[in-house]
């Protein structure tokens, strides 16, 4: 069990634990914004729909994941959660899913890896590959159901951020926010947040976030503030 301040997550059943890179998108994605409808696609146990219930009050959040354990598991973890009535957990593949009315927003943290090596076990190998949900038919399904202004955020390797940038363009969709990622300060990036805007033709705004100090151990100033309202105090100790 992960305590953060106002939500419990299990991820016992889940394929992908609980990890800097969903706290992460949590809570970056939509910053300045105020979505209404908020789609989390390959949601896994929910960490991130919550977290965008914490801070958007007024928003209504649909979760995605095509695996039925975690599915299940994300469920009961919001329905532990204050924001139960406005999470709604769909199990399904997110190509398949037709919104019944306009969204806003959609966020996701999918999978990284693309090797050809599959784990033996289905469930991970689903969670862990781009099989089922890769950057690519993302853009192309977000690019098919936002309305004009509506955005998708989304992190990614940082050796992906070319090829993320070209895909959007391809599709009409915009780059409207980017920060790169570094582990501590003095690393090379390793993630990229990107935020990713449906008519939108203004030039976008770049920054870089290191996690940690150069001694590898204290959080930076920047990584505390932004983290700081989900997080227990304990953590930055």
């Amino acid at each position: 069990m992960f305590r953060f301040k106002q939500f419990t997550i299990s991820d016992t059943s889940s394929a992908m634990k609980i990890g800097t890179d969903g706290v992460l998108l949590g809570a970056w994605a939509l910053n300045g914004r105020q979505p209404r409808r908020i789609i989390d696609v390959g949601c896994g146990t929910g960490l991130i729909s919550m977290m965008l219930a914490q801070r958007f009050p007024q928003a209504e959040i649909t979760a995605i994941e095509i695996d039925c354990l975690a599915a299940d598991e994300a469920r009961e973890n919001v329905s532990q959660s204050p924001w139960a009535e406005r999470i709604e957990v769909v199990n399904c593949n997110f190509a398949d899913y037709t919104p019944t009315g306009p969204v806003d927003s959609i966020v996701s943290n999918p999978p990284f890896f693309v090797e050809p090596l599959k784990s033996p076990l289905k469930q991970r190998a689903m969670a862990r590959h781009q099989a089922e949900l890769n950057p690519t038919s993302l853009i192309e399904w977000t690019a098919a159901i936002l309305p004009d202004g509506g955005t998708l955020s989304l992190i990614a390797p940082a050796e992906q951020t070319d090829q993320l940038v070209y895909n959007a363009l391809v599709n009409h969709l915009d780059c409207a926010r980017l920060t790169d990622v570094q582990p501590h300060t003095d690393a090379a990036l390793i993630r990229v947040l990107i935020e990713l805007t449906k008519g939108l033709s203004n030039s976008y705004h770049t920054e870089s976030l290191a996690i940690r100090c150069d001694d590898h151990k204290r959080y930076t100033a920047e990584y505390r503030s932004l983290t700081e309202a989900f997080y227990l105090d304990s953590t930055f100790d």
